[in-house]
């Protein structure tokens, strides 16, 4: 072709209604055709009135005649000369995206096609009258619904076949026609399921509403009004979902006090189990206020610190399994675990506690026999507690004297307290000893009492040097306020620990 293909408007797609079916159009087009190079006639302007029916949503039938009245003969001959020319055509139009705001055409067609050139007989044609000549027509095209009218774009593709039939010549070219105009399409009020909802409003067009006064305006049936999974035909509480909670789940409505202890299930720990507000809904055989699930004690009232026994020293150690029932041990213990008598050593998250200090000669790492009691407390939480697969011991000093001095003074006393432990049965790859010196007081240096203070030894446990359950128990012991004691369950043997190097040898320090 002279010409190069059009370019069509290019809209965004969206919902919209689409042509009802059965409805008749009409519309005025107008537009170029892009003639053949080996055409006489030369490109013009199209006016092109239109009348189609549509069946249903995705075909219809058009006639249309295209006039072109303007036209000129080519330029490439010495003279142009005007010409009229027409086509008459019958098309089968297809819809493709009818329920998009826009949807896409696809056209194929028959008709003659017409042509008159006024030349005076300048060009030296045979046919001096009206040419006929055959028209196949096929083309894209794209239409925009506008309530009950319509925009329409199409490019044609037009292989004409004919000629001069005085001469006994034929010809075959390829024009191309570029329309662009409105059209009548009415969508009316169609009803394909017949539920009195029209197509363009009914979201089941081929489903008809069930009219249940459920959603009814949307056009699909809801056989399952409250989407619990029994059908409503089956089910006395259509619009009200059964809770599925495994408690008479088959007649289709919420039970929402299976236990019927007038705390609601949402409320209620224990659904099935009639029990009070004061434990969430669960049985307390005693009303102690602990459930009997927790409760050691479920037959005897006592405080829930002490999970639900009696307590005479209100250590949270129930009376049954402490050992000494009327002295208590420290606050920070783990009730769960403890035996109910006071330790001087106990483990917390990160570290082991001691409750005294560990007292060395002065200027010496010799330990004082004193201490060997609270030693021998941290020993035994070591041997029972496996889980515990590093142990850290810390030196320190308060900042009187040599600094260098001093820092040899810690390093020698934890190892002396390593010493001490090895002698005691502990593995000497679970434990490691280091000085610190002066270097992290806790008091201040200035005063006796702070010196005091900073002259101390302490147990640390490495993140990662804590099994995974003694782990969790020691944080779950923290978070309620109780600590683990020297007495706790025997945790699993922990893999063994890669040996820590040798400590050297502690030198003797100054007295």
């Amino acid at each position: 072709m002279k010409k190069s293909a059009l370019l069509f408007a290019l809209f965004v797609a969206a919902p919209t209604a689409s042509a009802a079916d059965g409805v008749i159009g009409a519309g005025l087009f107008g537009g170029a055709l892009f003639t053949d190079q080996l055409e006489v006639l030369g490109d013009t302007l199209v006016l092109a009135p239109r009348v189609s029916y549509w069946p249903t949503n995705t075909l219809g039938v058009e006639l249309d005649l295209s006039l072109m009245p303007i036209g000129q003969t080519q330029e490439g001959i010495p003279q142009t000369f005007p010409y009229f020319a027409a086509l008459p055509a019958a098309n089968l139009v297809g819809r493709v995206f009818e329920d998009q705001r826009v949807s896409l055409l696809l056209n194929v067609g028959v008709g003659p096609f017409f042509d008159s050139i006024n030349d005076g007989g300048a060009l030296d044609l045979s046919n001096d009258g009206l040419d006929l000549s055959f028209a196949g027509i096929s083309g894209p095209g794209l239409l925009m619904p506008l309530g009950d009218l319509a925009l329409r774009t199409e490019y044609r593709w037009m292989l004409t076949i004919g000629g001069d039939p005085a001469e006994g010549t034929g010809g075959a070219f390829i024009n191309g026609q570029w329309t662009l105009g409105l059209m009548y399409l009415p969508t009316g009020p169609r009803d394909t399921d017949k539920d009195g909802l029209t197509d363009d409003i009914d979201r089941c067009i081929d489903q008809a509403e069930d009219l249940d006064e459920f959603e009814d305006d949307d056009g699909c049936p809801d056989p399952d009004n409250d989407g619990d999974g029994v059908a409503d035909v089956d089910e006395e509480c259509d619009n009200e979902a059964e809770d599925l909670d495994e408690f008479e789940d088959d007649d289709g409505c919420p039970d929402p006090d299976n236990d019927g202890d007038e705390i609601l299930d949402g409320d209620d720990d224990c659904p099935l189990e009639a029990g009070f507000a004061a434990t969430a809904g669960c049985p307390d055989a005693d009303k102690d206020e602990v459930r009997d699930s927790d409760d050691e004690c479920p037959e005897e009232a006592g405080p829930a610190s002490a999970f639900g026994c009696p307590d005479a020293d209100e250590d949270r150690v129930p009376d049954f399994r402490d050992d000494c029932p009327e002295e208590p041990v420290q606050a920070e213990v783990d009730a769960r675990r403890s035996d109910g008598c006071p330790k001087k050593a106990y483990i917390a998250e990160g570290k082991i506690v001691i409750t005294e200090k560990v007292f060395f000669s002065t200027g010496r790492a010799t330990i004082q026999r004193k201490s060997y009691v609270v030693l021998d407390d941290v020993a035994k939480i070591l041997t029972r507690l496996k889980g515990i697969k590093k142990l850290q011991i810390a030196g320190h000093t308060d900042s009187e004297g040599d600094d260098d001095k001093n820092l040899t003074l810690s390093q020698a006393r934890a190892d002396a307290v390593m010493l001490y432990l090895i002698e005691q049965g502990i593995d000497e790859g679970r434990l490691v000893a280091k000085g610190f010196g002066e270097t992290e007081p806790v008091g201040d240096n200035e005063t006796k009492e702070g010196r005091e203070l900073n002259r101390r030894v302490e147990f640390t446990i490495p993140d990662d040097a804590v099994g995974g359950r003694l782990k969790k128990k020691i944080k779950e012991g923290v978070e309620e306020g109780k600590i683990d004691t020297a007495t706790p369950d025997e945790a699993p043997e922990a893999p063994e620990a890669p040996e820590a190097p040798e400590a050297p040898e502690a030198p003797e320090a100054p007295e």
